[in-house]
């Protein structure tokens, strides 16, 4: 378990190379099965560009606003008077 740990501290270690970058990978998948985790699909093409990044959590942001603006306004107003029974 030990060398498994130290496999991974070499992969996220600033410098790593793409070869420690995936030994640290199989080295996570090894705990993560150890653990009982199912193995998942990991994408083998490059992380996506920063502007991607950027895009998307915009784009996330957005639907997150437009859904607290459509809850507030079909929230009644504090200042409302209560029903008369």
């Amino acid at each position: 378990m030990e060398e498994l740990i130290e496999t991974i501290r070499a992969a996220v270690s600033d410098g790593a190379t793409a070869e420690a970058r995936r030994s640290g990978l199989s080295a996570c998948r090894a705990i993560a099965a150890k653990l009982g985790a199912e193995p998942a699909s990991v994408p083998s093409r490059s992380p996506p560009a920063t502007g991607q990044i950027l895009d998307l959590v915009i784009a996330r942001l957005r639907v997150a606003v437009e859904e607290r603006e459509r809850a507030a306004t079909a929230m009644p107003s504090n200042n409302a008077a209560p029903p008369k029974p």
